[in-house]
């Protein structure tokens, strides 16, 4: 059984016509996510929400950086550190809302994280370790 092109949730054998049709509604404005189940997109919705959130945060913590760089409190080396530090945290965030499953499983992950108080802090996940 497979969807048929354009995700009208129409399914078909490979040996035939369609068998059967499952109807559900439109689960967003997007054509390319139209044929998803709503409990789905909602939870894809929810893993994108969560990684732009965490995103503006890592990207106040540059602008932050660069405001002290303009002070005089640091110097252009340890905003350069700051930026690597930044994209370090950018690619530990990445792969864990798009490279560790589906947004299913990342979605769910997120909710017991939530429940169990312990969200990740991406900025510490990604201080150097020096030893």
């Amino acid at each position: 059984m497979r969807r048929t092109p354009g995700g009208h949730g129409l399914l078909t054998s490979r040996r035939g016509p369609a068998v059967g049709v499952v109807s559900w509604p439109m689960a967003s404005r997007d054509p390319a996510r139209a044929h998803l189940p709503p409990a789905k997109a909602e939870r894809r919705a929810a893993v994108g929400a969560y990684h732009a959130d965490e995103l503006a945060k890592l990207i106040d913590r540059v602008r932050e950086g660069i405001a002290r760089m303009d002070a005089g409190e640091i110097d252009a080396f340890e905003l350069d550190d700051l930026i690597h530090h930044y994209h370090r945290a950018t690619q530990k965030l990445w792969r864990f809302c798009a490279g560790s499953g589906s947004p299913v499983r990342v979605a769910g992950t997120l909710e017991w994280m939530r429940a169990e108080g312990e969200l990740p802090d991406w900025w510490e996940l990604a201080r150097p370790r020096r030893g």
